[in-house]
């Protein structure tokens, strides 16, 4: 029997996300999954209820993508939404009933020229958990 060496690597940063249930287990997830896809990464909390938590001024140009990758904890399932803040300005990107029901990640991204000079992301979890990374999509 044969073990691909990539497969266990992917699989063990899956589980550090599901059993660490940290923004630094998700981003080294997102990296390793995005590849060469994955800018610079902008920020990254975990989220009990609403927060807002800081990013990094992105670098990009007009057709860069700001993306969001995020996991709900399903012990603590709940609807939640994201969006990205700036100032009192806040744009929501999505709203979902609760955690997916395969426990994966989602993605949700949207173009920078959309919401310009974003300082946050907004996380409304309610009476859930959700980890989030939000970072830059490098251009093709």
């Amino acid at each position: 029997m044969t073990v691909d060496s990539e497969t266990v690597h992917e699989e063990a940063l899956w589980d550090a996300v599901r059993t660490e249930f940290t923004p630094e287990a998700l981003r080294a997830y997102v990296e390793y999954m995005q590849g060469d896809k994955v800018g610079k990464f902008l920020g990254s909390s975990l989220v009990e209820g609403r927060k807002t938590f800081p990013i990094a001024k992105a670098d990009g140009t007009a057709d860069s993508m700001y993306a969001i990758t995020y996991y709900c904890d399903s012990k603590h399932d709940a609807p939640f939404s994201i969006g990205m803040q700036k100032g009192e300005q806040y744009h929501q990107m999505m709203y979902v009933e609760g955690c997916p029901a395969t426990g994966d990640t989602g993605t949700v991204a949207g173009p920078e020229k959309q919401f310009p000079d974003a300082t946050g992301v907004t996380v409304d979890a309610g009476s859930g958990r959700v980890i989030a990374a939000a970072y830059e999509v490098k251009e093709d």
